[in-house]
C-alpha cells in the first residue's frame, strides 16, 4: 500500500493547442480545414432530476447529455459549402439559405506535462452526425489595419447508435494509451494514405480496432461464415468472456454442440467477466440443420468450458 503522492514530476497534464482539422462531408473524402481557429465543446444536457418520497431524496438522475460546439475559423473547406447552406450553380454563382447537409469532423488537441510541455502525446477528436447552426455575421468596411474576419458555426449532433453504451458522437482517441499499429492505422484512415483517401471511420470500425475489445465472428459448419453483427464485446484485464446458452455445449475446441438439433436458430449471449452480461443484438445464428459451430478468432483461445481468453 502507498500513500496518495499530489504533483508528482511528469504528472501535471494539461491540454492545449487545436490542429489537424478536417471536414468529411456526407459525400466525398475527407479535406483538410485549413484555418480553423478553435473547437468549443459546449455541455448539452445532463441536468439532475431529484426524485422524492416521503420527503426524503430517494433518486438523482441526470438526463441524456448531447454533444455540441462552436466552431471558429478564418476560412472553411469549399467542400463545407453545402453543411453551411450554400449552393454552387455555375462559374462562381452561389446561393445562400438551402438545405444544410450533415458531416464529420476530426481535429486534435495537444498533451503536455510540468516536464515536457506539449510534446506528452495528443487526442484525436471525432465527431460524426453533425449539422451546422446559422450564426450572426458582419462585414466592416477597411481602415488602417486588415482585421481578418473570424466566422463561426454553431453545430448540434445526432449520436449514433453503439453496442452496450449510450449513443454518441464524440469520441476521443489518447495517443498516450493507445497501440502504436493501431494509432498508425486510424491515421493513415483519417487523414488518407498512399492507398486510400481520407474518411471518418464507423464507431464500429474504432470499437473493433482497439484494444480491449473484440468482435467474434461466428462459423456455422458446412455454410461457410456468418459474421454476428453487434457482437463488439468490451473486455476487462485480463480480457475474459463466455457464451451463455442452455443448448450448448462446449467441445473444448472453439466448437459447440447444439443439444436441441431440432432449433434452426441459435442466439448467443455473451457474458463478460466482472461486468455482468452484454447481450449481444444481431447474433442469431443460421444453423441449417447442422448441430454444430465454432467461433473463429485468431485471438481467441477456448478454455473448453465456454469461456475464452483473448491474447
Amino acid at each position: 500500500m502507498a500513500r496518495v503522492i499530489w504533483g508528482a514530476p511528469g504528472e501535471r497534464f494539461y491540454e492545449s493547442g487545436l490542429d489537424r482539422g478536417v471536414l468529411y462531408p456526407s459525400v466525398g473524402p475527407g479535406v483538410p480545414w485549413n484555418g480553423l481557429v478553435s473547437v468549443q465543446e459546449v455541455a448539452s444536457g445532463g441536468e439532475p432530476t431529484g426524485f422524492y418520497v416521503d420527503g426524503v431524496k430517494y433518486s438523482n438522475t441526470a438526463s441524456t447529455e448531447e454533444f455540441e460546439a462552436t466552431l471558429e475559423a478564418y476560412s472553411c473547406p469549399l467542400e463545407f459549402g453545402l453543411c453551411d447552406g450554400t449552393i454552387s450553380i455555375s462559374n462562381g454563382l452561389f446561393l445562400g439559405h438551402q438545405p444544410r447537409r450533415s458531416f464529420g469532423l476530426a481535429y486534435r488537441s495537444q498533451i503536455g506535462n510540468d516536464l515536457d510541455d506539449s510534446n506528452q502525446g495528443y487526442k484525436i477528436h471525432l465527431i460524426y452526425n453533425a449539422l451546422a447552426k446559422p450564426t450572426d455575421r458582419t462585414h466592416k468596411s477597411f481602415n488602417d489595419s486588415v482585421e481578418p474576419s473570424i466566422f463561426s458555426w454553431g453545430i448540434t449532433t445526432t449520436p449514433p447508435t453503439i453496442y452496450g453504451f449510450r449513443p454518441t458522437a464524440h469520441f476521443m482517441i489518447d495517443t498516450r494509451m493507445a497501440d502504436s499499429t493501431r494509432l498508425s492505422d486510424i491515421e493513415n484512415i483519417l487523414y488518407g494514405s498512399a492507398e486510400s483517401t481520407a474518411r471518418l471511420p464507423t464507431p464500429a470500425e474504432l470499437l473493433e480496432m482497439f484494444a480491449g475489445l473484440v468482435a467474434l465472428n461466428i462459423v456455422v459448419v458446412g455454410d461457410g461464415s456468418y459474421i454476428a453483427e453487434g457482437t463488439t464485446v468490451t473486455l476487462l484485464s485480463p480480457g475474459y468472456f463466455a457464451i451463455d446458452h442452455p443448448s450448448v455445449v462446449d467441445n473444448g475446441d472453439g466448437s459447440f454442440a447444439i443439444l436441441d438439433t431440432l432449433i434452426s436458430f441459435v442466439a448467443l449471449d455473451v457474458v463478460v467477466d466482472g461486468d455482468g452480461s452484454f447481450t449481444a443484438e444481431g447474433t442469431a445464428v443460421d444453423l441449417m440443420d447442422q448441430d454444430t459451430f465454432a467461433v473463429d478468432d485468431p485471438n481467441v483461445i477456448d478454455n473448453g468450458d465456454g469461456s475464452f481468453t483473448i491474447q
